[in-house]
């Protein structure tokens, strides 16, 4: 006797996205077809699917859960049990449940018909004797809450601070000053150094680090080779510096210089800079690394491109060359005028 089993569309939307990362787009559109999904009409749910890796990925960046234990969907409907998306234990014994969302809007609402569900997760993790917690993604920023904070919204400016986010895990804001600069020097004729190159300019072969038209520190071939992977590490600030102030200039030797400066007082987390990195790498397959396929990749290697501590010691670097690197914490984001997420913050002294 022959039988089809019809997995539902969790189970086929799980099943893409452990694959997804390995396809060209004419592959991956093939086997949506197949699997009859339509990710254009609902593309929240494989979204939400990559902030759960990389929520896990933060996690264990940061260095402060002694167990992480996610829960298969599927087979809770057997007992028809509400799961929450995971169940964590700290590193000083402390254990809670996580739901995890997501939003871009600054509001997290409870829709009609998620009522009951979370109630239901908050009698599931009350069973076991465990608080349940949110973690949620407003644009970049990562937040924690707990159960009783979170009623039918959350909302911003008065509720979303990131101070159990910080507390919990470790986590830490960074803010750098303006005045910040870099120039990197491409070739098109040489490799990189450590191999790292631009798509449209070329090998990297010499970096300069500025602050305040002071050379911090450079590398180039032959030269503190070493300290590119500082240009790594510091690849969000890169970002953010790009669309500051970035300016290109041609040489006549055919070499490529790229000017990229930071004009005001910008704050990250240390998540941001270990991710950020991530995702300007492409995999074996030739296809940029995201969340998940970064995820599925420590699985089998247990390899941390960057750590906690290479983060540190960047900061540390930068603050003994008088680049006033500031910590600061308690961190509260809000909306601006603009529409933009932006952050308030107490200093650390």
């Amino acid at each position: 006797m022959k039988g089809r089993i019809n997995m539902g569309d969790i189970e086929k939307l799980h099943a893409f996205n452990n694959i997804r990362t390995y396809l060209s787009t004419e592959d991956q559109n093939f086997i949506l077809k197949k699997l009859g999904l339509n990710l254009e009409n609902n593309p929240q749910r494989l979204e939400g699917l990559k902030k759960e890796h990389e929520f896990c990925l933060i996690l264990d960046f940061l260095e402060g859960c002694k167990h992480i234990l996610a829960f298969d969907e599927g087979v809770s409907r057997l007992t028809k049990s509400k799961t929450p998306d995971m169940l964590v234990e700290l590193a000083n014994e402390e254990k809670f449940f996580i739901e995890i969302k997501t939003t871009e809007k600054g509001i997290l609402e409870l829709k009609k018909g998620k009522e009951k569900r979370f109630i239901k997760q908050r009698e599931f993790s009350q069973s076991f004797g465990f608080s349940l917690y949110l973690a949620v993604k407003i644009g970049e920023f990562w937040a924690l809450y707990h159960e009783d904070d979170f009623k039918t919204e959350i909302s911003l400016p008065d509720q979303l601070s990131n101070k159990l986010f910080e507390e919990k895990f470790g986590s830490h804001f960074y803010i750098f000053p303006k005045g910040i600069r870099v120039e990197s020097e491409y070739s098109k004729q040489e490799t990189g150094i450590n191999g790292i190159k631009d798509k449209k300019y070329g090998g990297l072969i010499l970096y300069r680090f500025f602050f305040e038209d002071n050379l911090i520190f450079e590398s180039k071939k032959g030269i503190n080779e070493e300290l590119t992977r500082y240009s790594a590490i510091l690849e969000k600030l890169h970002d953010i510096m790009a669309a500051q102030s970035y300016e290109v200039k041609e040489l006549q030797n055919g070499n490529t210089i790229v000017i990229e400066s930071l004009i005001e007082d910008t704050g990250v987390y240390d998540y941001h800079l270990f991710l950020a990195p991530i995702m300007h790498t492409y995999n074996d397959f030739g296809l940029m690394y995201d969340s998940t396929s970064l995820f599925k990749n420590y699985l089998e290697t247990k390899n941390r491109w960057i750590t906690k501590t290479m983060i540190i010691n960047v900061i540390e670097f930068l603050s003994n060359k008088k680049v006033p690197i500031m910590q600061a914490e308690n961190v509260k984001l809000f909306i601006n005028d603009d529409n933009e997420i932006c952050y308030e913050a107490i200093l650390k002294r």
